[in-house]
C-alpha cells in the first residue's frame, strides 16, 4: 500500500507502506511531473502501519500513525519538500489519538 500527495512544488510525493507481513518500509518517492522522472526520496525514520499523511498550510507533509492504544510508536514526522527529508518532531499527545 501507499499514499501519495501533490506538494506545493508541484511533485507528487509517494509513501509506501510495504505488505502486512513484513516490516512497515517507510521508503518515499517523488514525481516531477515536468521532467516525468521518478526519484527516490529520504525514507521515513520510524516507518508504521495505518499511517496518516496530511499535507500542512506551510508545504510541508504530516506523517503519524492511526493512533491506536496498541501502537507504541505515536511520532509523528514531518516532510520537508525544500530539503526533502523528514524530520521527527516527537509524540503525538494520548489525547489526540483517542479522539481520532
Amino acid at each position: 500500500m501507499h499514499t501519495a500527495f501533490i506538494l506545493t512544488n508541484g511533485k507528487v510525493l509517494v509513501v509506501h507502506e510495504g505488505k502486512q507481513d513484513s516490516p512497515p518500509d517507510g521508503t518515499a518517492e517523488l514525481y516531477d511531473s515536468s521532467t516525468g522522472i521518478w526519484i527516490t526520496t529520504h525514507s521515513i525514520n520510524n516507518a508504521l502501519y495505518g499511517h496518516r499523511v496530511s499535507t500542512l498550510r506551510n508545504g510541508r507533509v504530516s506523517y503519524t500513525s492511526e493512533g491506536t492504544f496498541s501502537d507504541i510508536f505515536s511520532s509523528v514526522e514531518l516532510y520537508d519538500p525544500l530539503i526533502e527529508t523528514w524530520t521527527t518532531t516527537g509524540n503525538r499527545p494520548m489525547h489526540d489519538m483517542i479522539t481520532q
